[in-house]
């Protein structure tokens, strides 16, 4: 729950940011909407070992340099909104690994352990329902 929480919150502060500043996507141009395309691409095939593509100083920056520039750009609006702390859970994450990091390595440690496809999904549930009940949120 804590990373959907953290992804919301950072695109709350997107969108506020580009409310309250709306002449900075006047510097946009083509090539930055194939940046744009690109770097999703990369979010979805690597997620938290992704590298991006800036324009302004043209090289791959590291996700986590990208965070710190993101930061510079919008977090001013993440704290209008009471939502810096998403930062914060993105470091984490990072860090971490994201719940679905989590859920994937349960599912290989139980086959690895030897159990079938469908008894590992459950071992998968299992532990998503322990940690819910526990009340912890990730």
């Amino acid at each position: 729950m804590a990373d959907v929480l953290c992804i919301a919150a950072l695109f709350r502060a997107m969108v506020h940011h580009a409310v309250v500043t709306p002449d900075e996507g006047v510097k946009h141009n083509e090539m930055t909407r194939l940046l744009i395309e690109e770097n999703r691409w990369r979010a979805k095939r690597f997620g938290t070992k992704a590298s991006f593509l800036d324009q302004a100083s043209r090289r791959n920056v590291p996700i986590e340099e990208w965070l710190d520039m993101a930061y510079a750009t919008i977090g001013e609006s993440a704290e209008a909104l009471g939502d810096s702390h998403a930062f914060v859970q993105a470091k984490t994450i990072l860090h971490d690994g994201s719940s679905a990091d989590r859920q994937l390595r349960r599912y290989t440690d139980a086959r690895n352990a030897g159990l079938s496809r469908q008894r590992s999904l459950i071992a998968v549930v299992d532990e998503l329902m322990a940690v819910t009940r526990n009340g912890r949120i990730n």
